[in-house]
């Protein structure tokens, strides 16, 4: 199995911002410091600026340390036997995002507070393992623009007008 941090063992970092759990979750995953992963993630961040996360800034964050993330057919995060970003979704409008350690078999939760597995369960969105990528994909900073994440295909008739595959 893959080892997301270099020691082993993923260490809780807790987010600093409002709206920080993507940069405390790519610290965990990259075995960073919380300002090290908020570097990564906005290099042009300046002191005032918010702190917001999403996919694209995430997956950008994971393949500047040569990792990358997919998303998996899997309701259950127990069977992933990767550490995995388990992403949340309360409605509409708010998102948040923990890691799931499956050597310790916890959740960790950049928050801070360990609520009970059935709220996870309850707003669980999407799972999403990390791997190292492959020795064939590290070409220093020749990434692609944008994620390679993996999703079922969406037939074209049923993608809004002017969106492209």
């Amino acid at each position: 199995m893959v080892r997301v941090a270099s020691s082993g063992v993923i260490t809780l970092v807790k987010q600093r911002h409002r709206n920080g759990c993507g940069v405390a979750c790519l610290a965990m995953a990259t075995d960073q410091t919380y300002g090290q992963a908020l570097s990564q993630m906005y290099p042009q961040r300046q002191s005032h600026d918010r702190v917001a996360c999403n996919i694209i800034s995430l997956q950008a964050g994971l393949r500047k340390n040569q990792k990358e993330m997919r998303a998996v057919v899997e309701t259950d995060w127990r069977k992933v036997s990767e550490p995995a970003l388990l992403w949340l979704k309360f409605g509409s409008k708010m998102d948040h995002v923990v890691i799931w350690d499956p050597d310790s078999r916890k959740i960790l939760d950049p928050i801070g507070v360990r609520y009970p597995k059935s709220f996870y369960r309850k707003w669980l969105f999407m799972i999403l393992p990390i791997n190292n990528l492959p020795h064939t994909h590290l070409r220093g900073t020749d990434w692609p623009a944008s994620p390679q994440l993996v999703f079922p295909a969406v037939p074209a008739q049923s993608r809004p007008h002017g969106s492209r595959e």
